[in-house]
């Protein structure tokens, strides 16, 4: 509900002219010297999210006092999910952390001027300890979020036959990482019967390049 909230007032901003002028209006107002503009997001892709609610937040200010200084705002936004709440801010900040770490890791491997194929994996493995983390922290949203989140990441990343051996493969061959570097992720992230199945046709790929 607080990034429903926070979307609903970045689509009443952006939903005409008019409005998206009174709100500059009252960023002048507070003295907000952030001149970058919040885009609204695409709900299924989480880099959109991260930079819709890390614009909006800096624009917080500027949301309270356009909540006192305009009823339509606030009548609009109640058809909805309603004004956003201190709580809900407070929950934007906590997730802004947790979701930076999808937009780093796309803007890694989605480079178009250096080689990304050695670094795909070690990406997907640091987002997958960092959600196994986050699901042990002390804050319930954040262990609310990390749940459903890993969920996903199992979808796609959570079996060995899933994953493409060779992506393992050019971090093996990374002087900067190797087999135990690997090996390491693929012990913490796999059960034992799915990290011995991953070790073994891995091995087997390696053995079958020199044969």
């Amino acid at each position: 509900n607080s990034i429903l909230r926070i979307r609903g007032v970045v689509k009443y901003i952006r939903s005409s002219p008019f409005r998206l002028a009174r709100f500059k209006a009252c960023a002048e107002q507070e003295k907000i010297t952030y001149k970058g503009l919040f885009c609204l997001d695409v709900e299924t892709r989480w880099n959109s999210t991260y930079l819709m609610l890390e614009a909006a937040l800096k624009y917080k200010k500027a949301f309270d006092l356009l909540e006192m200084q305009d009823n339509k705002y606030v009548e609009d936004l109640h058809k909805g999910k309603g004004v956003p709440l201190e709580s809900d801010w407070n929950d934007a900040r906590l997730l802004l952390s947790f979701l930076k770490m999808f937009y780093d890791a796309t803007i890694c491997i989605s480079g178009s001027y250096h080689v990304t194929s050695n670094i795909y994996m070690k990406e997907v493995f640091a987002i997958g300890r960092k959600i196994r983390k986050c699901q042990e922290n002390n804050d319930i949203f954040i262990r609310s979020m990390a749940t459903q989140m890993r969920i996903k990441y199992d979808k796609y990343w959570g079996r060995p036959n899933g994953i493409n051996i060779l992506l393992l493969i050019v971090v093996v061959l990374d002087p900067r990482c190797k087999l135990e570097y690997v090996n390491h992720f693929i012990n913490y992230l796999f059960d034992d019967d799915q990290e011995n199945e991953l070790k073994l046709k891995l091995s087997s790929s390696l053995r079958s390049l020199y044969e």
